[in-house]
């Protein structure tokens, strides 16, 4: 049953961060490649957020999305240090920032509704 869950969880991110990469290559310009920031709440060594990096890495690379373009903060707390990832992220130039936790929700909102473009 778990098992069931989380190939739904991920089919769903996947499909999230595909449709979310689409327009992230240019910029409005079409000079230069934008870069995406990833807050996570574990990191590779644990299967919930490893099954995120691994679906992230593969949606960029059918995108045509560049490694160098994702920066990535692992570790990411459910608390005021997702705000923190988010508002340095967005502040850093990335034109997506996503993350991988259902209580990143409203730190991740706090930081987009102070960096709209974002």
């Amino acid at each position: 049953m778990s098992k069931k869950i989380l190939s739904i969880i991920l089919a769903c991110a996947m499909v999230l961060c595909v449709f979310s990469f689409a327009g992230c290559n240019e910029d409005a310009a079409g000079d230069s490649a934008k870069k995406i920031g990833v807050v996570l709440i574990g990191d590779e060594n644990e299967g919930y957020t490893f099954a995120h990096i691994d679906g992230i890495k593969k949606a960029a690379e059918k995108l045509g999305v560049k490694e160098d373009q994702i920066i990535w903060k692992y570790t990411v707390g459910e608390n005021e240090g997702c705000y923190d990832a988010c508002a340095e992220l967005a502040d850093g130039g990335c034109g997506l920032v996503i993350t991988n936790s259902y209580g990143h929700q409203s730190y991740a909102k706090q930081a987009a509704e102070e960096f709209p473009d974002t």
